[in-house]
């Protein structure tokens, strides 16, 4: 752990408040998407507040073992021990950008009174080159290791093997070049998975190329580059999978910027839907004239066509088409 990671260990928070502050006052320019997601954000640490609130915000919390920490400080502080493994930044420790520290302090630093996390699904856009696998990877490693979830299902998915891979692939390199990590958490490092025997832990990187994706009990599910997957199998997967844990996360994160189509609907926001009323306005209340412009002069079928002829070869059909038909 860099001094640097020593000083920064206790103000995540406060920096990815900060970050907000400025996105919705306009210091820093953001699309309208990220100002309210900053919004929101701010309005829910005004809004839940004191013992009686629904949700707190990176509460002090005890583990098992009578270890203190807080949840969105953990995350953070974790995943700057770790190192880059890509580019003119490998091998260097990671350094959570604000940005960052908004998105991770966000899903993992809201819990309820027991403890559980607020957020059971995160979507995350970003273009290219902001070092989006490196955080899903790293994410992944502290949701395998250190979320304290016995027999922690952790799964990198994507429509091919390849995509599946780019994550976890990652995380593995991480892991193999942080010892500390390995020998904190008793990770196991593999050719095809990562392990912990101590608490029955796995990671793994599924595709639905040729992989049995049904019957998966998911602690932590990273769909990546959600843009490129053309039917929503793989999210339905994840999704359902996750289910059957009570602290489980969903983690989808793309890089296409665009209204993709796997933008799904879900039963939950279809059953909102059909509760909210729908008020009924005609086309003249809009100063819209629907009256018909079109006035129809005649009707007639197409002519009949005749019946087909058989030939006795190919010659004769190329008769008939060129001296009959004249199309060749």
């Amino acid at each position: 752990m860099s001094a640097r990671t020593k000083d920064r260990a206790s103000d995540y928070a406060m920096s990815a408040k900060r970050y907000a502050e400025q996105v919705v006052s306009g210091e820093i320019l953001a699309c309208r998407w990220v100002q309210r997601a900053c919004q929101r954000q701010l309005d829910d640490l005004a809004k839940f507040k004191g013992k009686a609130s629904p949700y707190l915000f990176n509460p002090k919390l005890t583990d098992k073992d009578g270890r203190g920490f807080q949840p969105a400080d953990n995350l953070c502080a974790f995943i700057e021990r770790l190192p880059h493994v890509k580019g003119p930044l490998a091998g260097e420790p990671i350094h959570l950008e604000p940005w960052q520290a908004f998105i991770l302090t966000t899903v993992f630093g809201w819990v309820k009174p027991n403890g559980t996390r607020r957020f059971r699904r995160s979507y995350i856009e970003v273009p290219r080159g902001n070092a989006k696998s490196t955080l899903s990877s790293a994410v992944a490693l502290y949701m395998l290791a250190a979320d304290r979830e016995g027999g922690a299902e952790v799964y990198s998915l994507a429509t091919t093997r390849d995509q599946a891979r780019i994550v976890f692939g990652d995380a593995q390199t991480m892991a193999r070049r942080s010892p500390g990590f390995r020998r904190r958490f008793s990770v196991e490092v593999g050719a095809h998975n990562m392990h912990v025997l101590a608490s029955g832990s796995k990671f793994e990187a599924l595709s639905a190329e040729g992989s049995t994706l049904d019957g998966l009990n998911i602690h932590f599910g990273c769909v990546d580059e959600l843009h490129a997957h053309k039917t929503r199998t793989v999210y339905d997967v994840v999704e359902t999978g996750t289910g059957k844990r009570d602290n489980s996360l969903l983690w989808v994160i793309t890089t296409d910027l665009r209204l993709n189509e796997p933008r799904y609907v879900t039963l939950p926001n279809i059953m909102k839907a059909k509760k909210k009323t729908l008020d009924i306005v005609k086309p003249e209340d809009l100063g819209v004239d629907v009256k018909p412009r079109i006035k129809t002069l005649k009707v007639s079928e197409p002519p009949k066509r005749g019946a087909g002829v058989k030939v006795a070869d190919v010659a004769a059909l190329v008769d008939k088409l060129k001296n009959e038909a004249k199309v060749i």
